[in-house]
């Protein structure tokens, strides 16, 4: 019954620790210039995430988790993100 217990107690760590995904609620920080094709910044452009995804979402704004505008460096900062897998799309 003890073994049983301490095997129930390492499969519910195991499942939740692996069900853990991209989002906000964790340490890392994401920093992002953002250029055109030819190198200029873009100084008014506008930084799309988009959670759990690694292919193109489609360039309807209202399908992404969050959003930043980029400052006058073309930059753009995304904190507190979780490990996990992160799409980007600037306008």
């Amino acid at each position: 019954m003890k073994n049983l217990f301490f095997l129930f107690l390492s499969l519910t760590m195991i499942i939740t620790y692996s069900c853990r995904k991209a989002g906000k609620g964790g340490k890392a920080k994401i920093s992002i210039h953002f250029y055109e094709k030819d190198n200029d910044p873009v100084f008014e452009g506008m930084i799309y995430v988009k959670y759990n995804a690694i292919t193109f979402p489609g360039d309807d704004v209202s399908v992404y988790d969050d959003s930043r505008v980029t400052d006058y460096g073309a930059h753009a900062i995304f904190e507190n993100l979780r490990q996990g897998e992160y799409y980007f799309y600037g306008v």
